[in-house]
């Protein structure tokens, strides 16, 4: 048992909850910044929230703030969404965490209706069309208390209340709450990151765009979604790289460049080496480049990252799973499905140029079994 987890706190989570549920409003610290809450299918509570006086602007889109990604998902089955690979990845890469997702799609209204929200509380229609916005803190007394409530809770960062007190610093609890008529304040001190989320919008099929930087930097959130690819052969200098450099064009015609980080490396490489002046021109031919490429051996620290790998070989698939985990081995796959990738070293430059278009094709495959 820890101290978040104690009886004591999982009574006040519970108490928190049932003043949610009687339709009152409670400000909760979140990992990001204070956020004041209410129940997201009583009309009453949400007029509350809209009727605190701000220090500037109006209240606008609230968030709804679910107690764990399962509860997302199984609204998603509520409502007979099927939640694509790419997404449920998406959001286990991010939730629990400081990052508003922007769900977009046709059947965002049955969504809304699966979560139990009421219809423009949490959900808004907007020039990239019908969103609904949607956050998993990751604050282990509030997602008690959220997962306790009878029902869904949507909230808004806390700071903005006009309550007759200095502006408060970012991520402390605003002084002078009780003034507003707010049931429950629970003050647990700074926040962690001081900041607020980090807003994405993303589309069913996987895709994201930053709509706001908070808590976490644009090139953090590709760190956290974007797809680790590695291509392996043996000495990396020749077919691993040309996968690498066709995979990079692909996605970059694609304009899903920020969806993926393609790299490769050879069972038997040294650091270092460029690509043979063969494979470089066959990459080139089909719109590719690897001309500052250089080779890496394929460590157990560059495997256990990559989210797929590709190897040229059985031998070489072989090499790569035998430096994981058991649980990560099935990671591990032959670029082509059913022969192995010949090593053209020593070859004419048609055989480069050749195998260069075989990887055009097979790529393609498995960008699309990718969702990229």
């Amino acid at each position: 048992m820890t101290p978040e987890t104690s009886p004591t706190r999982i009574d006040a989570a519970r108490d928190a909850a049932a003043i949610l549920d009687r339709g009152e409003l409670a400000v909760l610290r979140t990992e990001t910044v204070y956020g004041v809450f209410a129940r997201g299918d009583q009309q009453a509570a949400i007029d509350r929230v809209r009727a605190l006086p701000r220090r500037a602007g109006a209240w606008g889109t609230l968030t709804w703030h679910a107690p764990t990604v399962e509860a997302v998902l199984e609204a998603h089955e509520r409502a007979s969404i099927e939640a694509s690979p790419a997404l449920r990845r998406a959001m286990r890469r991010v939730w629990p965490g400081p990052v508003t997702l922007r769900l977009h799609g046709e059947e965002i209204e049955a969504l809304i209706s699966a979560c139990g929200l009421l219809p423009g509380v949490a959900d808004a229609q907007g020039e990239d069309g019908h969103a609904l916005s949607v956050r998993v803190p990751d604050d282990t007394w509030t997602s008690m208390a959220l997962q306790r409530a009878a029902g869904p809770i949507v909230g808004a960062s806390a700071e903005p209340i006009e309550t007759g007190e200095s502006a408060p610093q970012p991520g402390s609890c605003p002084k002078g709450l009780e003034k507003a008529g707010i049931a429950l304040i629970h003050d647990e001190g700074p926040t962690r990151y001081g900041r607020h989320s980090t807003v994405l919008d993303i589309h069913p099929d996987g895709d994201w765009t930053v709509r706001a930087e908070g808590a976490l930097t644009r090139e953090q959130i590709t760190e956290r979604l974007a797809t680790l690819i590695v291509f392996v052969c043996t000495g990396n200098t020749c077919r691993s790289p040309m996968a690498q450099a066709i995979a990079t064009s692909l996605l970059e015609r694609r304009g899903h460049a920020h969806r993926a980080i393609v790299v490769s490396a050879g069972v038997a490489a040294m650091n270092g080496a460029r690509a043979t002046p063969e494979a470089i021109l066959a990459s080139e031919a089909v719109g590719a480049s690897l001309r500052d490429h250089r080779s890496q051996p394929a460590s157990r620290e560059v495997l256990e990252k990559a989210d797929v790998v590709y190897a040229m070989t059985a031998s070489h698939a072989e090499a790569a799973r035998a430096q994981l985990p058991p649980a990560q081995r099935s990671k591990v796959h032959t670029l082509l499905s059913d022969e192995d990738v010949d090593d053209p070293i020593g070859g004419p430059q048609t055989l480069y140029d050749e195998l260069a278009r075989t990887f055009v094709g097979a790529i393609e495959r498995r960008l699309e079994e990718l969702g990229l």
